[in-house]
């Protein structure tokens, strides 16, 4: 007989078996998030500079998680919105006695944009972000095939990346100024790419063969593009943002697909 769990419908255990890895992988790396605003190492600029390189893929990882486990049970989606836009509206009103001074001297359009765009300007732009980004995938899976589908944000990706952490680049060696409209932190050009990923990967979970070799070695690449592309934009070109990386996404991909594989029991 099916359960509630968290909100959620849950399945027969073939269809939502738990896996550990991922519990203890999402209890660190929540940590790591933590870490990501407090800089724990910003009395060392190096250990600061490698500390956020190994922390970048941590909330794609979230995205990635979510997308793929809630693909692969393909139902609950009322419940999944529901449940997501109930923590967003709760976690609002209660910021809301600090966020009223500023909402006092903001227009309607502007108090409109932050709430339901720019998720509020707080951690909880990712609950925001969320839902945009599910519901966009969720769209456009009714016209086009996943891999068209993964294709697509990997585009809103890559545009992220040229009008925010890539922008110095356009700007003095090809003398194109680009702003960052629509923001860097929201559903379109940051979850959408991430949430797709993980729809995909749960959509071919049983194509796609697992050569461990092949994934420590796909993953160390991307790893090393990261570095680079770090060095690139954060020492060369001094670049204000440090949001969108597009060399994150292969590293989430390879990592994910790593860790799924290793089941640890709780």
């Amino acid at each position: 007989m099916n359960e509630v769990r968290n909100g959620v419908c849950a399945f027969p255990e073939e269809e939502t078996k738990m896996n550990g890895t991922m519990d203890i992988l999402k209890l660190i790396m929540s940590i790591l998030i933590v870490g990501i605003h407090t800089e724990p190492f910003g009395f060392n600029i190096w250990l600061d500079r490698g500390y956020g390189i190994i922390t970048r893929l941590c909330v794609p990882f979230f995205f990635v998680s979510s997308a793929y486990f809630y693909w692969s049970r393909e139902k609950g989606t009322r419940a999944f919105l529901k449940r997501l836009f109930m923590l967003y509206i709760v976690w609002s009103v209660i910021y809301l006695p600090f966020d009223f001074e500023s909402l006092s001297k903001m227009r309607l359009g502007q108090v409109l944009y932050r709430y339901l765009w720019a998720g509020n300007e707080h951690a909880l732009w990712y609950l925001c972000a969320a839902a945009i980004g599910f519901a966009i995938t969720q769209l456009m899976l009714r016209f086009c095939k996943p891999r068209t589908v993964l294709i697509i944000s990997c585009l809103f990706l890559l545009i992220g990346c040229i009008k925010s952490t890539w922008s110095p680049l356009t700007e003095q060696v090809f003398r194109i100024r680009i702003t960052d409209f629509l923001g860097s932190r929201n559903g379109l050009f940051y979850a959408f790419p991430y949430t797709a990923l993980g729809m995909y990967l749960a959509k071919n979970q049983r194509r796609e063969k697992s050569n461990t070799f092949l994934l420590l070695f796909g993953f160390t690449i991307s790893l090393a593009m990261l570095a680079i592309e770090s060095l690139l934009f954060v020492v060369i070109y001094k670049t204000n943002t440090t949001v969108m990386w597009i060399s994150v996404l292969p590293l989430t991909y390879f990592f994910f697909r790593i860790v799924k594989n290793i089941d640890i029991e709780i």
